[in-house]
């Protein structure tokens, strides 16, 4: 494996049979010849990720175009390249599954084992059906027998060696084979899996047969086999139902000692674990530390027993200790509080699942500490934990969840800067201590808890008024109106102040925390929201007039319960919304504008505040906060948008020191390196100096200190110059932007998040500051992404956060943005750059780049008056630029934003899926053939080999049937063609044609040559330049960017003809199309013009 490669091109596949899935191949470009294989993290399982790459050698690979290309890195999902009558569809399974749209019904029809393989690592498609008519299709073409022996070897057994695999890698241990031991027998009409007893005590030993038992019952339920349940040896021998999994079955599979596990030194004297699942809660562990104040207790008394005294407790009773859960496990017996820290997907997914089980099992044996479950928050929807109260069930230990939704609720008493994976960690931070033991709340929740469960603990530390509760509110918990008022008596509420001890805080806070039986609430925190946004009327919850969500909303919602309908005050508004705690989807949002209505999540202030404006739109916009489906990341935009230079990486300085510095070392390679740092976009075609300050790469200025060069040394000592970072940032993006434009490109800026776009150009000279992103090409740059199409898309691929600024993603807004075909990517800048073109074949584009005036962007900043002739010019501009970008698309002027973005998330699902057509899906154009002669024959003169070749490769294609009635001869050279075509006219032959590269003969030979065959009718045919540039001209562009270049110049032809856009060829010379007509018996019917 590779180690130095971390991201790769899907840029080509091996057909491992003429239709079904290929195997997936990887190349560092498009014309790469070096190629890799991707290693998954299971082997064989669809649903796994890539964990690296190794390098492959194959003669059968066969290259994508740049269109189809996918870019992957390691950690993404697996992704795969299905092959279906002469189609391919490349992406995840679940994005094939979407590409295949009516085409699935087909192919389970037709190969149904390939569709069932990607039904088991895909959602929407019937696995039972799928499976029943596999076995049918199978018994179809070879008998019952066959049939059988493919079920319980080739479909069930397969599954429960993945289902074994899946769980012994979430556990952090490679099967060695075991699993290979798995066989499925038939008895009867039963199948029944005989699992190898060196397996069972793998599984046994790591607390996972249970686990493996339910997965062999859920299989069995959702592809209707007829699986008999797995029995663990040992253990109660009837069937277990999924999610039967539970801390008693965890407990049977223990022997009687407890399982040693991996402890530390330091956790010896650690009284508080903190452990961590999942990539982001391992992040947060460095964050985990004493908060920079101690709780002072309110002394209010409270019924229950063994109530420990209040006030101020020892200042170290809390002594904490962080684990990565990819270490295994410490001795828990130490701990009197274990708060598990665990992101959302991690604690659905195999291993999240599996390190509970472990947790359950080893403290199934002792005294019970306090179990607490922390959740991190997914960007887009509530934690599951949180939302769904089942989804803990089988962890009865971890009876305890801390509400960690707190962190983003607007009325989080917190600093708004600190980001919400921060916040996150101040909370388990606070926690660790607040329920440490001797504390007051350890105590009631160990010994006076309730018997329901499980409770929900919310936490509001650092409040800055007396006794506000508004702090403990969150998306899926009311708890704030629980510490006020008649429902006290329903919860139990704690009281601290928190006393500094120095560190930031200064002054005396307060704290206070309710603790009560969890029930998601949603609809009186969506209510306080509501009148918390600042907007010019209000929304109101009229639950009599509006009842509740609206069912075709709620049944696209992942959590329906956490919703709530409200109306825009304004008497003439009649705007209607449902307000979630989750982000919605397109499905959400096209149910929603069925029946006129919005969906809207509640942290998206900027939607909110648009309702309730008593403006009347034609068509509601879309919200500011939307899921979408997968997206691929599209191979042909890699290295089209580049990030500005990180401050870091460069030394700046003042124009008055740069100066300075050039006169006094103007011979130095240092000085020359030299760029304008540009922190504002160039709005009045400003000078390149008119920035004020100039940078140089750091990395520069180290290597010439290490050098000794003076030039070096003055920049060290200058007062006014700001130093770089030690250690490089962003290396890639600095080379980029230090790199000049493609012949024929500019470079143009523009500000991060900021839409819609605003566009500047960039000096050779200058570069651009971190918060702006560049883009070379031409004019069709500024056209298209300061275009609605891309608004559209980067406002719906924002990554947003409620303390920094809304920011463009290159992975998710740029590299997954689906540009129109009539925009071409070249690879052809320097630091792995790309260059934006508008297709020269697109008349369409070409009118509007002839019409472009760059006073037409500056124009945009300036102070003209929206009446003003210059203005009511550039509105009509861009007006006609958005109307011809939708009709590239196949959409109307007046399309909705929703149809839009549902079209353009349709096109990057099927980015390239069609790209293998081009140059054999010529438009059928062809009239009959006309009456001729069975016997008459054409000559053709060419000028060399080479070009024999190309002709006779575009005649096959175009006519095989009349290949016979051509002959091509060879000239060697354009000095010989007269004299052939003397010869040829002189032996009788009547029907004459000769091609000419016009560039590379005289005109005395194109005269010459004209007289000799039109003496007959016979054709004369120039070609500008020459035959093969010519050729490749009608070359698809994607094709001609992902061929690898060969010094052959045969070899290049074959490939060349073979693949030119045939309509290209006929339009593209009128000469050329003639003599087709005449030589292959067949006319063209309304061609388009060159």
């Amino acid at each position: 494996m590779d180690e130095d490669i971390s991201e790769l091109l899907l840029a080509g596949f091996v057909p491992l049979r003429a239709q079904g899935l290929a195997l997936p191949c990887y190349a560092a470009g498009p014309l790469s010849n070096a190629w890799y294989c991707a290693v998954c993290s299971i082997d064989g399982d669809h649903t796994g990720t890539v964990t690296g790459f190794e390098p492959f050698e194959s003669d059968d690979i066969v290259r994508l175009p740049a269109a189809a290309a996918r870019a992957v890195s390691i950690g993404d999902p697996w992704h795969d390249v299905l092959l279906w009558k002469g189609e391919f569809h490349v992406g995840t399974p679940a994005i094939i599954i979407a590409q295949l749209g009516a085409t699935a019904a087909e192919l389970a029809a037709e190969a149904p084992l390939t569709l069932l393989d990607l039904a088991m690592a895909g959602d929407g498609l019937d696995r039972a059906a799928l499976a029943a008519t596999a076995y049918a299709h199978v018994r179809a073409q070879w008998g019952e027998a066959e049939a059988d022996r493919w079920q319980s070897d080739g479909f069930a057994r397969q599954q429960l060696m993945l289902e074994a695999r899946r769980l012994l890698a979430a556990a952090g241990i490679g099967d060695a084979g075991v699993v290979r031991g798995i066989e499925v027998e038939r008895t009867g009409t039963k199948l029944v899996a005989d699992i190898p007893e060196a397996l069972v005590q793998l599984l046994q030993e790591h607390d996972i047969f249970p686990r493996f038992a339910a997965r062999v019952a859920a299989l069995a339920q959702e592809t209707h086999l007829s699986l008999a349940p797995v029995a663990e040896p040992g253990g109660p021998g009837g069937a277990r139902e999924p999610g039967a999994d539970d801390a008693a079955q965890a407990v049977e599979a223990l022997a009687d000692e407890p399982p040693v596990l991996s402890g530390s030194a330091d956790a010896q004297s650690a009284n508080v674990l903190v452990l961590a699942s999942g990539a982001r809660a391992r992040l947060l562990l460095r964050y985990i530390q004493r908060p920079d104040w101690e709780p002072h207790w309110e002394d209010a008394p409270r019924p229950g027993r063994g109530r420990r005294s209040s006030g101020r407790l020892d200042p170290d009773f809390a002594r904490v200790e962080v684990v990565d859960d990819r270490n295994g496990l410490p001795d828990l017996s130490p701990y009197e509080v274990i708060i598990w820290l665990v992101d959302d997907e991690a604690f659905l997914n195999d291993q999240g699942r599996v390190t509970g089980q472990q947790l359950q099992a080893a403290l199934g044996h002792g005294a019970m500490p306090l179990c607490i479950i922390a959740p991190m928050l997914p960007a887009q929807q509530p934690p599951a934990i949180l939302a769904d109260r089942s989804v803990a069930s089988d962890l009865p230990l971890f009876h305890t969840i801390l509400d960690t939704a707190v962190v983003r609720s607007p009325f989080w008493p917190g600093s708004s800067r600190r980001s919400i994976d921060r916040r996150v960690a101040d909370l388990v931070s606070a926690t660790a201590q607040l329920a440490a033991p001797g504390s007051p709340l350890h105590a009631w929740l160990t010994e006076d808890r309730p018997r329901y469960e499980p409770l929900l603990l919310s936490i509001a530390s650092g409040i800055r008024q007396s006794r506000e509760s508004s702090g403990l509110f969150s998306e899926v918990s009311s708890a704030g109106r629980f510490a006020e008022g008649p429902r006290r008596r329903y919860a139990e509420q704690f009281t601290w102040t928190e006393v500094p001890r120095g560190g930031e805080r200064m002054k005396l806070l307060e704290g206070m925390a309710v603790v009560r039986r969890h029930e998601p609430d949603f609809q009186p925190f969506a209510e306080a929201v509501t009148e918390h946004v600042p907007t010019p009327g209000s929304l109101q919850r009229d639950s009599k007039f509006l009842g509740e969500v609206p069912d075709p909303i709620a049944d696209v919602l992942t959590y329906p319960h956490l919703a709530a309908a409200f109306r825009a005050e304004p008497k003439r508004g009649d705007a209607i919304c449902v307000v979630t705690a989750e982000a919605p989807g397109l499905r959400a949002l096209r149910a929603a504008a069925k029946i006129g209505w919005s969906v809207i999540r509640y942290s998206d202030e900027e939607s909110l505040r648009s309702l309730t404006t008593g403006r009347r739109r034609r068509a509601a916009n879309l919200p500011a906060d939307i899921v979408l489906p997968d997206l691929n990341r599209l191979g042909r935009n890699r290295g089209l948008a580049i990030r500005g230079v990180d401050s870091r990486d460069v030394v700046r300085m003042p124009i008055h020191v740069l100066y300075e510095w050039r006169r006094r070392f103007r011979d130095s390679d240092l000085v020359a390196s030299f760029r304008w740092y540009r922190s504002s976009i160039n709005r009045y075609d400003e000078p390149p100096e008119a920035a004020g300050v100039a940078a140089v790469p750091a990395e520069l200025l180290f290597q010439g200190e290490m050098q000794d060069d003076r030039a070096a040394a003055f920049l060290r000592e200058h007062d006014d110059v700001i130093a770089a970072g030690a250690r490089a940032k962003r290396t890639a993006d600095l080379r980029a932007s230090w790199s000049q434009p493609a012949d024929g490109a500019a470079r143009f800026m523009f500000e991060d998040g900021k839409l819609p776009v605003r566009f500047g150009p960039v000096h050779h000279q200058e570069v651009a500051a971190q918060k702006f992103f560049t883009i070379d090409g031409d004019a069709s740059v500024p056209l298209l992404f300061s275009s609605r199409l891309f608004r559209v898309w980067a406002r719906a691929t924002l990554t947003r956060s409620p303390s920094w600024s809304s920011r463009f993603s290159i992975t998710r807004t740029f590299e997954t943005f689906p540009l129109p075909d009539q925009f071409l990517v070249l690879n052809d800048g320097e630091g792995d750059r790309a260059s934006l073109r508008a297709s020269p074949r697109s008349k369409s584009l070409s009118d509007l780049l002839k019409a472009y005036d760059p006073d037409m962007l500056r124009l945009e900043y300036s102070q003209v008056g929206r009446t003003s002739d210059l203005a009511s010019d550039r509105r009509d501009y861009f007006s006609e630029v958005e109307e011809r970008l939708l009709d590239l698309i196949g959409l109307p002027p007046d399309v909705s934003d929703l149809d839009l973005l549902e079209r353009l998330v349709d096109m990057n699902r099927n980015a390239g899926a069609d790209d293998h057509r081009t140059g054999e899906g010529f438009s059928k154009r062809w009239l009959p053939d006309r009456p001729r002669a069975d016997t008459e024959i054409w000559d053709v003169v060419v000028e060399s080999p080479n070009d024999e070749i190309g002709l006779r490769r575009i005649i096959e294609r175009l006519s095989p049937g009349r290949t016979d009635h051509v002959r091509i001869w060879s000239a060697g050279g354009s000095s010989s063609i007269s004299g052939m075509l003397r010869n040829l006219r002189d032996a009788g032959h009547e029907n004459l044609a000769v091609l000419l590269d016009r560039d590379d003969v005289s005109r005395r030979l194109i005269d010459e040559a004209r007289m000799l065959v039109e003496e007959h009718g016979g054709h004369l045919v120039l070609i500008s330049p020459n035959m093969e540039d010519w050729l490749a001209s009608c070359c698809p562009n994607d094709y001609v960017l992902a061929v690898p270049a060969t010094g052959v110049r045969a070899k290049a032809m074959r490939r060349i003809s073979g693949h030119a856009n045939l309509d290209e060829v006929l339009t593209s010379n009128e000469d050329f199309a003639s003599w087709v007509a005449d030589a292959l018996g067949v006319t063209l019917e309304n061609l388009p013009s060159s």
